[in-house]
C-alpha cells in the first residue's frame, strides 16, 4: 500500500484566486515566553487544494458540514487529458467507460506544474462545453482535479452549477497526479468541519495497491 500525497503546501506568500483572502500566519504563544508554539491562522475556504460544495454557487446549496463524509473519499478513477495551448480539455465517452456511478473522477492534465504561480488562476484551461453533461451522466459523485477552479467554454459559472446541482463535489488544486501509477485507487480529500461553509482546504491523497 502507497500513500501519495496530492495537496499543495500552504504558506505566506501563495498566490491565491484573484479576490481571494491571502493565507497569513503569525505566532500567538512561543514556547520560549508561554510553554508551547500556537500559530494564528487566517484563509479562504477555497485557498491551495479545497473543495467546492452546493453553497459555493447554489443559493440553498447544502454546506460543508450537511454532507457526508463519504462524499469526499472511495474509489476512484484516473483520466489523463493533457492540456494543449489553445484547445479546449475533452473528456469524451471513451475516457469515462470505464468509471463506475458514484465513482471518483480524478482527471490530471498537467496544470499542476503551474501551481504556485499567478498564471495558474489566469490562463487556466477551460473544458468543452459539453464535458458538464457528460460527467453528470455518468453519475460520479465528486470530480478531482488538477486545475484551481473548473470553468467550461462560455458561461464561466455554468460548470460548478452543473456540477453541483446533480451533488458532484468538486475537488480543486491537486497536485502529484503525475506520480500516480494505477488507474484506480482509493482517494481521500478530506475537508474541515467548517460551519455554513462554502468550501474548505484539504489534505487530498491516494493509496495505491490497497
Amino acid at each position: 500500500m502507497i500513500l501519495r500525497d496530492l495537496s499543495q503546501k500552504l504558506h505566506v506568500g501563495l498566490p491565491v484566486y484573484p479576490g481571494d483572502p491571502p493565507f497569513q500566519s503569525r505566532s500567538h504563544l512561543t514556547l520560549a515566553a508561554d510553554g508551547a508554539n500556537v500559530l494564528v491562522l487566517s484563509f479562504g475556504t477555497h485557498i491551495g487544494t479545497h473543495v467546492d460544495v452546493p453553497r459555493h454557487f447554489l443559493p440553498d446549496g447544502a454546506p460543508v458540514e450537511a454532507l457526508p463524509l463519504d462524499r469526499f473519499c472511495g474509489a476512484a478513477r484516473l483520466v489523463r487529458v493533457p492540456h494543449r495551448p489553445g484547445e479546449p480539455l475533452c473528456i469524451v465517452d471513451e475516457d469515462l467507460a470505464a468509471v463506475r456511478p458514484d465513482e471518483i473522477l480524478v482527471v490530471h492534465t498537467g496544470w499542476e506544474r503551474e501551481a504556485g504561480t499567478r498564471h495558474y488562476f489566469t490562463d487556466c484551461p477551460r473544458f468543452s462545453a459539453d464535458v458538464p453533461e457528460r460527467l453528470v451522466a455518468a453519475g460520479i459523485k465528486a470530480l478531482a482535479i488538477d486545475l484551481p477552479t473548473v470553468v467550461s467554454e462560455g458561461d464561466p459559472r455554468a460548470m460548478h452549477v452543473a456540477l453541483l446541482s446533480a451533488g458532484i463535489v468538486l475537488v480543486e488544486g491537486l497536485v502529484g497526479l503525475a506520480s500516480l501509477h494505477d488507474a484506480s485507487f482509493q482517494f481521500y480529500a478530506m475537508p474541515l468541519r467548517l460551519s455554513g461553509a462554502d468550501g474548505s482546504p484539504v489534505r487530498a491523497f491516494a493509496v495505491e495497491g490497497c
